[in-house]
């Protein structure tokens, strides 16, 4: 007879889904133990806990008890491991981007038994600060409100409102300089996403297509938008219906430099306004999860990863030009 698989739980005690760290606690370890495991767990507040927790661990499966945040701050502990998730937050765009299950008995079920797999990430360097995003970055409207955003964790929906409706009233759209994969590209833009995996943010479907293990990111590209449609557009973002808009761009990529300053976020975290590099960083997480579906190419797909978007071909060739006359 095998060995019960020894396990780390790690309570993300600032996630929106933890009311009573002490219970969350006790209902983590009766799932793991149910599913096969031992389990011993402690509860965390900050990343400097967490990665004293993550460095004393071993060689156990660490298992995350939260949302976003809590694979957010694994991936910026820096330490490496293998990790599962218990989904314990109100957005957990995470698990519901891999396939993880809601409820504790499946999720501790694949959280003992299931292969950890690597997914990719997102290194952001700014000339202040590197972290690592897991779902994606955003720059322009959206990191604008976030930048504004008060509340304790992402529940906090009358917080949110308050903060976009302050970005709404000093929106204006970005003169964007890029080198997306060391092309260069200069558009005006209200928003523009770098997605690692197909939710980001409220829920947005920011890249329907994404997948977190494929070596590509996603750039999605807004127009320059008016205060009037900015929301029924990010409306149509939210149900991923937004990217054969008119002047929607959407390139896979694996590198993009923002060289002009835009408001920055990456993943949940405010980076103010600044310039970028967004590095792709294929497998530098390890996350028990089922096995990614195969994203399928379209037809026109050519090696260059050409544009997709109705003013895609006008755009890319102007940035060339100006390319080859810098």
């Amino acid at each position: 007879m095998s060995a019960r698989p020894q396990l780390q739980v790690i309570v993300n005690a600032n996630a929106s889904g933890v009311d009573s760290v002490r219970s969350v606690i006790r209902d983590a370890r009766e799932a793991l133990e149910h599913a096969g495991a031992r389990a011993s767990a402690v509860a965390t507040r900050s990343l400097e806990e967490l990665a004293s927790v993550i460095a004393d661990t071993g060689d156990r499966r660490l298992v995350l008890v939260g949302g976003d945040g809590a694979v957010h701050a694994a991936a910026n502990a820096g330490l490496g491991g293998e990790f599962a998730l218990l989904p314990a937050d109100k957005a957990n765009n995470i698990a519901h981007a891999l396939g993880l299950p809601r409820e504790w008995d499946p999720a501790a079920a694949l959280a003992v038994s299931e292969s950890a797999r690597p997914l990719d990430l997102l290194a952001v360097q700014t000339p202040r600060q590197r972290v690592l995003a897991v779902e994606g970055v955003s720059a322009g409207f959206q990191a604008a409100a976030r930048s504004g955003y008060t509340g304790e964790n992402s529940a906090d929906m009358a917080a949110g409102v308050a903060a976009l409706l302050r970005a709404l009233a000093h929106h204006h759209p970005y003169d964007a300089e890029l080198l997306v994969d060391g092309r260069a590209l200069s558009v005006t833009t209200s928003q523009l996403f770098v997605s690692n995996m197909r939710l980001f943010g409220y829920g947005f479907q920011v890249a329907p297509d994404a997948i977190a293990d494929d070596g590509e990111a996603d750039l999605v590209v807004l127009p320059a938008l008016s205060r009037a449609r900015i929301l029924p557009e990010l409306a149509r973002v939210r149900r991923g219906e937004h990217l054969k808009d008119e002047g929607v761009l959407a390139r896979r990529v694996e590198r993009v430099e923002l060289l002009a300053p835009l408001p920055l976020v990456a993943d949940a975290e405010v980076l103010g306004n600044t310039t970028a590099v967004i590095e792709l960083l294929p497998g530098a997480l390890r996350l028990a999860r089922p096995q990614s579906p195969v994203r399928p190419r379209p037809a026109c797909a050519k090696p260059s990863r050409p544009w997709r978007g109705a003013r895609a071909h006008n755009i890319a060739s102007a940035a060339a030009t100006r390319a080859r006359h810098r």
